[in-house]
């Protein structure tokens, strides 16, 4: 790697423990990254990450953090090769060398993803009262803002209205540790006794990043409460914090879907066998299917009512979009679990899998057919879980939302924080 930026890669940085490469593409990550990812990390694995490329529209990023004198030659002429040139990332973290990593993206004003930027995130926990929630958005706002429901930021984003105080406070802004909602973390090496060294060195270059590309502030927006190192960094740095959301984990028993029943409460499982038999009595049925062009399009429609129930704005186009990126990149690792009735389809859920770890990801349903039906909990639970435990999977991630209903059916719900920071002249 050299100093002098290229298309694929921007200056490495200088770091009281290492150098840091800034690489604009997951495509010339190296290998190393997916060695510091968890299998509960799946977001942040190098085919997630180009996923994420694909469909959020907007500009990342990826920081490696390499030791110091071994970053493949820094300086002696290696180089981060740029997109159609033909480079890769020059050996920075090749094998051992990596000792950190960190995803982000440039979310803009006009980003519609309510659940994935610093203003909205912060305005909906504001709205639920979530611990520290209110505080942190008047102390950024100076007291101005009021925190706004879904519908109306929905509404705000499709007329251009852009001028709310929180956006106007803290967008664009630089989001790290992802782009997804979800676990949002610094990657560090397991046996590294200095990772706060290394995470602290990884913040540090994130700031000065979204300094230079005119962000107005920089967030993490769902670190998991156990991580303290990585929180303990950011508030010795400034951030505010609050709760943004509760995450779910569901840690699955040997022994398969029996085993799954048996930890539960028995109120729990009656009302699982009166779902299967009144689905049954109805006509419906479900499968596991792979993800296919032949359903992608129907999948679209009935994402977009799903959106639309919830007073968000989704359109068809993009689910497509997002859809067929996912196939292309995760293949037989992603899959959907689909409801017909009377051989009609009513619904689906996305999964995608990462090693041992299922992820729930996206889904929908046709109202109108399903009617009053327990269609979402067979395939949002009853039918994933069942499949998980029998593949052997270790444990299924849920995404935020609907915590009684997780809570009822044996997941466990974490607390997540929202770290976030104004940067200084913006």
């Amino acid at each position: 790697m050299t100093d002098a930026p290229r298309a694929g890669g921007e200056p490495a940085a200088r770091s009281g423990t290492g150098r840091i490469l800034v690489v604009d593409q997951a495509a010339l990550l190296p290998a190393a990254w997916d060695g510091l990812v968890h299998a509960s990390d799946g977001h942040l694995s190098t085919k997630w990450l180009r996923v994420a490329e694909a469909t959020a529209g907007v500009r990342m990023r990826y920081l490696l953090h390499c030791r110091s004198g071994e970053a493949g030659g820094a300086g002696d002429g290696g180089e981060a090769g740029g997109a159609g040139d033909g480079g890769e990332a020059g050996g920075a973290g090749d094998g051992d060398e990596l000792d950190g990593a960190l995803a982000t993206a440039l979310a803009m004003p006009d980003s519609p993803w309510l659940f994935g930027r610093p203003d909205s995130v912060l305005e909906l926990a504001a709205l639920e009262g979530l611990p520290g929630a209110p505080e942190c958005l008047a102390e950024l706002t100076g007291g101005r803002a009021t925190a706004r429901t879904v519908v109306e930021m929905t509404r705000a984003l499709s007329q251009d209205s852009l001028d709310a105080p929180a956006t106007s406070a803290l967008m664009p802004s630089l989001l790290c540790g992802g782009r997804h909602i979800g676990v949002n973390r610094v990657l560090t090496r397991d046996d590294d006794d200095g990772a706060d060294g290394v995470i602290g060195d990884l913040v540090t270059r994130a700031e000065e990043l979204a300094g230079e590309v005119g962000a107005r502030s920089i967030a993490f927006l769902y670190v998991h409460e156990n991580d303290l190192l990585l929180r303990r960094v950011l508030g010795e740095r400034g951030y505010l914090a609050c709760v943004s959301a509760s995450l779910a984990s569901l840690t699955l028993p040997e022994g398969g879907f029996g085993a799954y029943r048996a930890m539960l409460p028995k109120k729990r499982r009656q009302s699982i066998a009166h779902e299967r038999r009144q689905l049954a009595e109805a006509g419906f049925e479900a499968s596991l299917e792979p993800l296919t062009d032949d359903l992608i399009k129907t999948l679209a429609v009935m994402e977009s009512q799903l959106f639309a129930k919830h007073g968000g704005a989704w359109t068809p186009e993009q689910s497509e979009s997002a859809l067929h990126a996912v196939r292309a990149e995760l293949g037989s690792d992603a899959f959907v679990f689909v409801g017909r009735l009377d051989g009609e389809l009513c619904g689906f859920n996305l999964i995608f899998r990462f090693r041992d770890h299922w992820f729930d990801h996206r889904a929908g349903f046709d109202y109108e057919r399903v009617g009053e039906l327990p269609v979402y909990f067979e395939l949002a639970y009853n039918s994933p879980i069942e499949a998980a435990s029998e593949s052997g999977a270790r444990a299924l991630h849920h995404g935020i939302g609907a915590q009684r209903t997780k809570e009822l059916r044996g997941f466990t719900l974490f607390d997540s924080f929202l770290y976030v920071k104004p940067i200084l002249g913006r």
